[in-house]
């Protein structure tokens, strides 16, 4: 859960940082506002201030949490031998499931649209 933890608190916080440098250009300040309303960064935001600070945001982007581990749990060949990848489901207000894999890939193409790899917005 370390490596999800890390991530979600640097895609949330990575935005605050592109703000703040002043040698960013207008054109990726322009795309990292469309970006900031994402739902990808919504649940980042969600999820980093409610294990950083023991409580949920009250946006409530993200209404559970759930680890689970174990033999068959996660992509095969991703953790330990016999044990398996760590499993993080994310569930929204709305029923929707999301998976912790699913979210960085969510947050990688946001960024990417963000710093002009991408032209349009992820989905």
């Amino acid at each position: 859960m370390t490596g999800s933890f890390n991530f979600v608190v640097i895609g949330y916080h990575l935005r605050e940082w592109i703000n703040k440098d002043h040698t960013v250009g207008a054109e990726m300040k322009t795309r990292l506002d469309q970006a900031s309303s994402h739902r990808w960064l919504l649940i980042c935001a969600d999820v980093a201030n409610a294990s950083k600070h023991f409580v949920q945001a009250p946006k409530k982007t993200v209404q559970k949490a759930e680890s689970s581990s174990g033999y068959g749990v996660g992509r095969y060949g991703k953790g330990e031998y016999g044990v398996g990848e760590e499993s993080i489901q994310l569930t929204l207000p709305d029923g929707t499931e999301v998976t912790a894999v699913e979210l960085r890939r969510g947050v990688m193409q946001l960024y990417a649209f963000v710093f002009g790899e991408n032209s349009s917005l992820p989905a």
